[in-house]
């Protein structure tokens, strides 16, 4: 009989014990929950703002690239083509006069290449903000290839507007047009002779 009252005496011990265990882990399984809705939302606050301050510095380019005829907008979700719902999709929609949300893939390329500098652009200032740090050094690689000369020469102002705030920009291009319109302090120039590539340098402020 004794035998028999300890063991129920001990398997109430370990039902109790094991209550509390489960009690416990519903506890902190429900924290995690939390925690992890807490964590979706600040996410999503996050994406939303950086989507928001991304968005404001490419309307700043664009209004001084395309006299504000052009606005542009990142998105990270787009609707299904059959209306019902939406699909994570990040994409830049343009709106150019009675055109909107058309995917700048659409565009030529000489559009592409102006659109693409206001883009550069907001990347630029948004990892500015992002990292706390000042990121100075823009490279770009022929960025007026396919543009027109009105194209250029507005791509131009705008790279200009950039270095007005403290930054350097260095251009690869073959067009001797941009020497030309005075965006420029200096130039490397990449001369070949008797099958042997040097450079020269000159310094472009002393003659605009």
């Amino acid at each position: 009989h004794r035998e028999h009252v300890t063991r129920y005496e001990d398997l109430r011990t370990t039902t109790a014990e094991q209550d509390q265990l489960n009690s416990d882990r519903a506890e902190l399984l429900a924290n995690l929950k939390v925690n992890e809705r807490l964590l979706d939302r600040f996410k999503a606050w996050k994406i939303s703002t950086s989507r928001t301050a991304f968005n404001n510095s490419m309307a700043k380019y664009l209004s001084l690239l395309t006299d504000g005829e052009i606005t542009a907008e990142l998105v990270t979700e787009k609707p299904l083509a059959s209306g019902k719902g939406v699909k994570q999709e990040i994409d830049i929609l343009v709106t150019d006069g009675e055109k909107s949300g058309v995917p700048i893939k659409q565009y030529s390329g000489g559009e592409q290449a102006g659109l693409s500098l206001s883009i550069t652009g907001a990347f630029w200032d948004l990892a500015s903000t992002q990292t706390g740090c000042s990121v100075n050094l823009l490279l770009l690689d022929e960025p007026f290839n396919d543009m027109d000369a009105y194209g250029e020469e507005k791509a131009c102002a705008l790279l200009k507007h950039m270095r007005e705030s403290g930054r350097t920009i260095m251009v690869v291009t073959n067009r001797q047009s941009v020497r030309e319109r005075g965006t420029f302090d200096s130039e490397v120039r990449a001369v070949k002779e008797n099958h042997k590539t040097h450079l020269e340098f000159y310094d472009l402020r002393g003659e605009h």
